[in-house]
């Protein structure tokens, strides 16, 4: 067990591991490009609890991406619905500092595809990575002397284990390569002189990510995208109140959220009455699942004539209008807290990065309300 000393050591870091990381999601900025802006901004340094006197101190771009990675995938999911449950909880509420707890009645459900940091899977341009990663390993190997003869023992001892750390990474990126290679040669060889389509499940879409998949989501300028399946449920406010990033190909959206209503019940402190979502969830099961559960079900149906007599629900075209701004929240955390285009390599570092973008919104999200709330009291006041 640690000491108190360690404990103490270790609480700190936490605090400044996630300030520094949620800072990076507001800013979206690199890790270097952040330690430059903290030692710039004196608003900065104090968000993140960086020492002032008697010299400023910020931590430098491999300290901040230690950061990034100070909380696995599950111990991020641990704070996401700490903090939930801490809103849905008016006791908890209140001590954030805000006025009424998180309404958590209702929730709208989407998904999107995350896309991967990848390029075009066209099969000559796979055969040149090969070629331009291994090439790329002999010159790091030339250049810093890993294919030397033994220097003067002293000197040797002391850089042993840094060669040698270095050498298993340059050895795994090229073994990660060599034994892709009879594969990408066949999946070449079958779509380009045999002319015959390779199964979805068999071709490699890329040397680097090995869990993406190709996403059909017949939408204009995107008819197939390249990633993993991310589903968003945001409260009626806009509250994240769960996520999932799925490393396997997803089994349709109606099964995925069939899946995930027990957490979403879990997550709304037991509070959650009715689920919203676009006609890809609609599903006979899903329907059913949800009225089993007593909740309201707000899926939009594919029958036209279904759904004309439900537009006579007022709640139902309450919702469904109000289903739309959904999409607009998955473009906030993809485009204003992912950057885009998430650089993390890994489905697991994915599923990490995007962690941090929920709880980087959350807590601009419950800071907007708290500002919100300050601002109409000033008005009530006047």
């Amino acid at each position: 067990s640690l000491g108190l000393k360690e404990q103490q050591r270790q609480a700190r870091e936490s605090i400044k591991a996630l300030r520094c990381t949620v800072l990076k999601n507001l800013l979206l900025c690199d890790f270097r490009e952040l330690s430059q802006r903290l030692a710039e901004c004196a608003l900065y340094r104090w968000f993140c609890a960086m020492p002032e006197f008697p010299a400023v101190q910020v931590p430098g771009k491999s300290r901040l991406h230690d950061y990034a990675h100070w909380l696995s995938a599950s111990q991020m999911e641990l704070v996401l619905s700490s903090l939930t449950k801490a809103l849905v909880n008016e006791e908890r509420a209140l001590q954030i500092g805000l006025e009424n707890e998180l309404d958590s009645a209702g929730v709208f459900v989407d998904s999107t595809c995350l896309k991967a940091n990848m390029h075009f899977p066209v099969d000559w341009v796979l055969l040149r990575d090969r070629v331009r990663t291994l090439v790329k390993s002999i010159i790091v190997i030339r250049r810093h002397g890993l294919r030397e003869r033994i220097s003067e023992p002293a000197a040797f001892i002391s850089s042993v284990n840094a060669l040698t750390t270095e050498a298993d990474v340059i050895l795994a990126r090229m073994n990660n390569v060599i034994m892709q290679l009879p594969d990408a040669r066949r999946q070449a060889h079958e779509r380009i002189i045999g002319e015959r389509a390779v199964p979805s499940g068999q071709k490699i879409l890329s040397l680097y990510e090995n869990d993406v998949h190709i996403i059909v989501r017949g939408k204009a300028g995107a008819d197939v995208e390249f990633g993993n399946s991310l589903l968003v449920a945001e409260t009626r406010e806009g509250f994240i109140l769960d996520h999932e990033l799925l490393k396997e190909q997803s089994g349709g959206d109606a099964k995925w959220l069939r899946g995930r209503l027990k957490e979403l019940k879990d997550l709304s402190g037991e509070r959650l009455v009715e689920v919203t979502a676009d006609r890809g969830f609609e599903s006979a099961a899903l329907k059913r699942d949800l009225l089993d559960a007593g909740l309201e079900c707000h899926v939009c149906p594919k029958s036209p004539a279904e759904l004309e007599c439900r537009l006579e629900e007022e709640s139902f075209r309450s919702n469904l209008r109000r289903r739309a701004q959904t999409e607009g929240r998955i473009g906030i955390l993809k485009n204003a807290f992912l950057g885009g285009i998430p650089k993390a390599k890994g489905y697991e570092n994915r599923q990490v990065a995007v962690a941090w973008a929920v709880l980087a919104h959350n807590l601009w999200w419950v800071a907007r309300k708290k500002w919100k709330e300050a601002e109409h009291d000033l008005l009530q006041a006047a």
